[in-house]
């Protein structure tokens, strides 16, 4: 995959973005550091397409981080309208996750899923 700049705003925005399984497993792990961003693509009307994968096709947890990936790609300055598709395709293994996933939320950084909404 060509890294591409909006790809790497894309894996910005979303690092704050954490897996609801992990949050509960109280080991908090950024859906970037998981693996689980396959693409981004920006079009040139501001249309962005982010495609996710899930760590099994049965993930129940899939809507709330879609939904999370939406909220934070909205604020990277260009992107004026965002769809975020579920790629079962794209087979999750454990070796699609950063050498060193971050694994508890830095200081004064309140994981997505813990926030009230």
């Amino acid at each position: 995959m060509r890294h591409t700049r909006i790809y790497e705003d894309v894996r910005v925005a979303l690092s704050t973005v954490y897996d609801p399984c992990s949050v509960a497993a109280g080991r908090p792990v950024s859906i970037v550091d998981l693996g689980l961003l396959v693409s981004a693509d920006l079009d040139r009307a501001g249309g962005l397409t982010i495609v996710l994968r899930t760590t099994f096709p049965g993930c129940t947890m899939a809507p709330h981080f879609t939904r999370a990936a939406e909220e934070q790609a909205r604020e990277i300055p260009g992107v004026r309208s965002v769809r975020v598709l579920v790629d079962s395709e794209h087979t999750w293994t454990p070796s699609a996750a950063s050498a060193l996933p971050v694994v508890s939320a830095p200081a004064g950084v309140v994981p997505w899923a813990l926030r009230k909404h």
